[in-house]
């Protein structure tokens, strides 16, 4: 098919669709539609950046910094991202929502939401999206887009990545128990070393163990680093022997259950003297 063929949803101010176009339709009346961006690093935080090809309906030629696209008709943000990550680059991504993204310029209406994944290669590029793509530094990726035409709405995205990055972060993990023996096992684990050696090497600012009301054996630790970035070293560098060794320790078997969540602190209120 034709892409300027393909069938996308138009969409109203608060995002809902109110319409259905072709691709063609959508761009010669600047009609709002919705997006999806990939952040797309590799496991040493190099972030992968592509020259888009000349035949491209906006933007021909330039550099981008995400990669994505266009929404179809009826397809949701979650599985477009798969989408893109599968067609572009050829292999199955496990993209993390990060946040929601809106977009407008001269040539285009955007909603869109943004997505991280992490994947080493090697890609399969789309030849008809993409002339070539190479992992830089992810410190290098500014000079990189001074010198070079960048997609705009691909640098407003890193932008406020950057931005959202230098926020506070939190990591919590919740664990439920059926035995108070073995709960108290693990707490005795947390307070007997594990705690403290996720702040030591992890660089946590700090961290609250919270015996949850009304949930039984139920209970959340939670750690608060200074940004994205610090805990993304952590993930990578430290993360996956500490759990191992808590899985190991307390496993489903014993009974029980666990829940990770993440999320930047976007304010902190405290009373006015």
């Amino acid at each position: 098919m034709n892409p300027g063929d393909e069938l996308v949803d138009v969409l109203d101010d608060a995002g809902r669709t109110i319409g259905v176009v072709t691709r063609r339709e959508m761009r010669g009346r600047r009609l709002p539609h919705r997006c999806t961006y990939l952040l797309v690093f590799n496991s040493r935080g190099d972030l992968f950046i592509h020259q888009r090809t000349a035949t491209k309906d906006v933007y021909p030629s330039y550099w981008d910094v995400t990669v994505g696209g266009v929404s179809a008709a009826g397809e949701g943000y979650d599985a477009g991202a798969v989408r893109e990550g599968r067609e572009e680059l050829g292999v199955e991504l496990q993209p993390e929502p990060l946040f929601p993204f809106r977009y407008a310029d001269e040539r285009s209406v955007v909603h869109g939401m943004v997505y991280r994944a992490t994947h080493d290669g090697p890609f399969e590029l789309q030849a008809e999206e993409i002339v070539r793509g190479k992992f830089v530094p992810f410190e290098e990726v500014a000079a990189r887009t001074s010198r070079d035409p960048f997609c705009p709405d691909g640098l407003a995205v890193l932008a406020e990545y950057r931005k959202r990055g230098r926020m506070p972060f939190v990591y919590t993990v919740a664990a439920t128990f059926t035995d108070r023996a073995v709960a108290d096992e693990w707490l005795a684990w947390l307070h007997g070393g594990h705690v403290a050696e996720c702040l030591t090497l992890g660089g946590a600012l700090d961290a609250k163990i919270v015996a949850l009301d009304g949930s039984g054996l139920a209970y959340e630790v939670q750690y608060h680093y200074p940004s994205r970035h610090a805990f993304a070293v952590y993930e990578r560098d430290h993360a996956p022997r500490l759990r191992a060794e808590g899985l190991r320790l307390f496993p489903a078997e014993r009974g029980v259950s666990y829940r990770r969540a993440t999320g930047i602190v976007l304010a902190t209120h405290v009373p006015h003297a």
